[in-house]
């Protein structure tokens, strides 16, 4: 028969396995490992003692990071054979020293007219990947580029005079992941 103290300990375990791993999976760590311990077991020790894991054990700290996101209505395209380009800051403090590990994206129009480009471009529109077949997706080939830089969308339509009718830009957003 299960006791009020072990189902507290249960449920206190499960509770704690699911923070970790969710903490894990944010730091972008590959592989992790958690044992369950009852909690009359969980002790504390200062940090840089002998009973610090980080010392005993030899383990390497995992580095910081974040993430930072912005999204805005994109361009109406009016035109064809001209770029409309969306610019999208970095929001909040990023480090000078934080570089990109990977980015998710995803943009839309109201509809997809033939000869349709799209890019998705890091501080200046020579460092672009093309992104018109995926509305949302992710990629790592900004790594290692400072974090601390604009993302830019450069819509176009390829061939002359006016699209009609416009292609009207909907909400388009970037979230960098970078570590320092």
């Amino acid at each position: 028969m299960l006791t009020k103290s072990i189902v507290r300990d249960i449920v206190f375990s499960i509770g704690l396995l699911v923070f970790m791993q969710s903490a894990l999976a944010q730091t972008g760590s590959v592989a992790a490992t958690v044992q369950l311990i009852p909690a009359s077991e969980i002790m504390s020790a200062p940090m840089g003692t002998a009973s610090d894991p980080v010392e005993s054990l030899s383990i390497v700290p995992l580095a910081n990071g974040g993430a930072w996101a912005n999204s805005a209505g994109g361009p109406t395209i009016y035109s064809k054979n001209i770029y409309y380009y969306l610019q999208l800051n970095p929001v909040g403090s990023i480090p000078a020293t934080a570089t990109i590990t990977s980015i998710s994206w995803s943009w839309g129009l109201s509809y997809k007219p033939a000869g349709l480009i799209v890019y998705l471009c890091h501080d200046t529109t020579s460092a672009c990947i093309d992104v018109t077949s995926l509305q949302s997706g992710s990629t790592s080939s900004f790594i290692n580029r400072p974090a601390n830089k604009k993302m830019i969308y450069a819509f176009g339509v390829a061939g002359s005079g006016t699209l009609y009718p416009p292609a009207y830009g909907q909400v388009d957003q970037v979230i960098v992941n970078y570590q320092y």
